[in-house]
């Protein structure tokens, strides 16, 4: 009974296969301290709900003088964590720190409190506002909002949620 081995390079390939699955298992079991991945998804701005346009290709598009929801959604379950909001928009004015619209973030139960903040190009062009926020708890259907105010063409072009821990 036993294992019977024929030469002394059987007994080394046989130990260090040994060891490599053994420190392979371990470095796993250290590094997967976590079963969940980190959540992270980018949303084409046409694939996002609005209440006053219909998508334009992958974007959506509020001319001046439309006034309304140019984007919200995508209605996320987010486990707690810390995550970082990033939209990449178009703004057809400059100068003078005119708020064309504002952005705020709800849940399944409605607005979440203190979140909204008037969104103020830095160019005119293409634009990117970005957002970190503490998820305390599992949050139910996840929307970003963005409002659009009429007093500026504005085009909503992607909006990514990353999960940082």
């Amino acid at each position: 009974m036993g294992i019977n081995f024929r030469s002394k390079r059987e007994i080394f390939v046989s130990i260090l296969f040994a060891v490599v699955i053994s420190v392979f298992v371990g470095v796993n079991l250290i590094s997967n301290t976590n079963d969940e991945p980190l959540f992270s998804k980018c949303y084409p701005g046409g694939s996002l709900l609005t209440t006053i346009q219909q998508p334009e290709g992958n974007t959506r598009i509020a001319e001046l003088g439309e006034a309304g929801y140019l984007t919200y959604g995508p209605y996320l379950d987010l486990n707690p964590g810390t995550y970082n909001v990033t939209l990449s928009y178009f703004a057809d004015f400059e100068g003078s720190n005119l708020v064309i619209g504002a952005v705020d973030r709800a849940e399944s139960s409605g607005t979440i409190p203190g979140t909204e903040v008037p969104l103020v190009p830095k160019a005119k062009g293409d634009n990117e506002y970005s957002q970190i926020f503490e998820a305390k708890s599992k949050l139910a259907g996840f929307e970003f909002r963005v409002f659009a105010n009429g007093k500026s063409t504005m085009e909503v072009k992607e909006l990514c949620i990353k999960q940082s821990d």
